[in-house]
């Protein structure tokens, strides 16, 4: 036992002994099997600080360091024979000596003081603490007693969670914008397909109800099964109209331009003029979307099975 520890220990064991005495603690007539010899006591305390999960140090009037628990050594990584005797201060970063020097001159009796603050073990190697400050005095001898948290663990899974939180703000904002996305885009594809059955659709059946011929019934029905089809089969976004929009006259034209005539032979075969035919097949391809385009119209009509009917 150092000399400052033993100084302590005898503090408080003189107080206890006083409290045994004296007739106001009405301690008179306590039973001797209750009464602590100095040593008992002395193993109570070491047992009763090394009990703790956090650092206890008892510190002088002079800010030097009386006595410490295991867990004081185990965070400031130093040995109990070299913390005695230390200035309590110098276990504090610089830039928060001068609150705990505050701490030491406001605090009366039996006050207590709790703040946070950065400890050091060395020069380069600081830590966050918890600490409380506690001002009693034994038997004319002011003490303080100081009870130090390590709350590095603590910072490192605040921050983890702080990340945590962020990454999950985040990943909640992502997913509301790709919600909003996705209903921007339903909501756009289910108006662009409205639109199109109204515009489409609709006024095709009603061209098909008109039509005397039943090959270009049959083949405007086709180009509206081939469009279903491909919608509801998800290859296309929107119903593709183009060949809807095309006349009874047009889509005779494209079955003769499928079957692989030329202008002339179309014009002999539908008893027109040439120059009628061209004009058709200008319109046609303005209808498909090919004008000032380099896509051949045969090529073009060859893959569609609908015209080979009418």
């Amino acid at each position: 036992m150092a000399q400052n520890g033993g100084a302590l220990l005898r503090s408080a064991y003189l107080l206890l002994l006083i409290m045994q005495t004296q007739p106001d603690r009405q301690l008179t007539n306590m039973p001797k099997e209750y009464t602590l010899t100095f040593d008992s006591f002395e193993k109570l305390l070491h047992s009763l600080l090394n009990d703790i999960g956090d650092g206890v140090f008892f510190i002088s009037y002079d800010m030097r360091i009386m006595e410490v628990n295991d867990r004081a050594c185990e965070i400031f990584e130093n040995s109990r024979k070299n913390m005695i005797g230390m200035d309590c201060r110098d276990l504090i970063a610089s830039g928060h000596k001068r609150f705990l020097n505050q701490a030491f001159r406001d605090l009366n009796d039996f006050e207590s003081w709790v703040g946070e603050m950065s400890a050091r073990r060395t020069d380069d190697d600081t830590f966050p603490i918890d600490i409380t400050v506690k001002k009693f005095s034994l038997v004319n001898q002011t003490l303080f007693c100081l009870v130090i948290r390590d709350m590095s663990e603590y910072q490192t899974l605040r921050e983890l969670l702080r990340q945590e939180k962020s990454h999950r703000r985040e990943m909640y904002v992502t997913l509301k914008n790709l919600m909003r996305a996705f209903e921007r885009e339903r909501s756009g594809i289910e108006t662009g397909i409205s639109h199109r059955i109204k515009t489409l659709l609709l006024p095709t059946i009603e061209k098909i109800k008109r039509e005397s011929s039943v090959d270009v019934r049959n083949a405007y029905l086709n180009v509206m099964r081939d469009q279903l089809i491909n919608l509801t089969a998800g290859f296309s976004k929107e119903l593709d109209g183009r060949f809807l929009r095309l006349t009874r006259t047009e889509m005779k034209i494209c079955k003769l331009i499928q079957t692989g005539l030329a202008s002339k032979e179309i014009a002999q075969q539908m008893q027109i003029s040439f120059e009628t035919v061209q004009a058709h097949r200008r319109n046609i391809r303005k209808k498909l979307g090919l004008r000032g385009r380099k896509i051949n119209l045969h090529a073009l009509l060859a893959s569609k099975s609908f015209f080979r009917h009418i």
